[in-house]
Formats: C-alpha cells, sequence, structure tokens
C-alpha cells in the first residue's frame, strides 16, 4: 500500500506526464506522438523509481517505455484513430490523445505500485495491463 506522501508524489508525476502525451498525440505528424510517448513514459519510469529510492538508469527506463509503446499504445491507439479520421478529421487526433492519457495513467499506477513492492522487498515483476 502507498503512503499519503508517495500517493501525493505518483499523482503529479503520473498525471503530469499523462498530460504531455496526450498533448503529444494531438498533433498529427507521423511518428512524433509515439517519440513524445516513448520519451515521456521513459522520464516517468525513472521519475517513479525516485519516489521509492529505486536505482534505475535511462537505459532501463527507455527499454521499458519502449515495450510499453510497442506492445501496448501504438498498434490499437493507430488502427482506432485511423478508423475515426475517416469519419471526421478532427476524431482521430481527439481520440488519440484521449487514449494516450487513459493508457499512461493506468500503466504508471501500475509501475508505482509494482515499485512499491519492489521496494519494500515484496520483490514481483512489473505486469503491465493487457488491452482486450
Amino acid at each position: 500500500m502507498l503512503t499519503k506522501d508517495e500517493k501525493v508524489k505518483c499523482h503529479a508525476i503520473i498525471h503530469s506526464f499523462a498530460i504531455a502525451c496526450g498533448t503529444s498525440n494531438a498533433v498529427r505528424v507521423p511518428k512524433l506522438g509515439t517519440a513524445i510517448d516513448t520519451l515521456t513514459i521513459t522520464f516517468m519510469c525513472l521519475s517513479l523509481a525516485r519516489v521509492f529510492g529505486i536505482e534505475m538508469d535511462q537505459t532501463t527506463a527507455a527499454m521499458t517505455a519502449a515495450s510499453i509503446i510497442k506492445q501496448k499504445i501504438a498498434g490499437p491507439t493507430k488502427a482506432a484513430a485511423n478508423a475515426l479520421s475517416k469519419m471526421k478529421s478532427w476524431l482521430g487526433p481527439l481520440f488519440s490523445s484521449s487514449v494516450s492519457i487513459a493508457y499512461v495513467e493506468i500503466v504508471g499506477w501500475a509501475i508505482a505500485y509494482e515499485m512499491k513492492k519492489q521496494a519494500s522487498g515484496a520483490g514481483g515483476m512489473i505486469a503491465l495491463p493487457k488491452l482486450a
């Protein structure tokens, strides 16, 4: 269980990075959203690790971020956004931004709770939520 201080810190970190990811996806520039999402989630992982006193280097955080983007966000979001864009041109970016914000929130809290387990000695591996 997270302490009140940890929750406050995680809340600020996760929400800030989620908004950054969502904003980057509002602009329709090929590969820009994915690049910014990767950087954002990398730095979110590093920031969350500091909250729990976990040593994490930038390479490990970047690999975690790249894995999250590739497996969980990029494919499903892009496919749905392209389908919506065919109906109305403004729906694709709006959808991509919304999904990106929501997913970074989910992933951020999953990472925070797993890092808490690791920091408290309970071990475990970061298990990311699956998209249906």
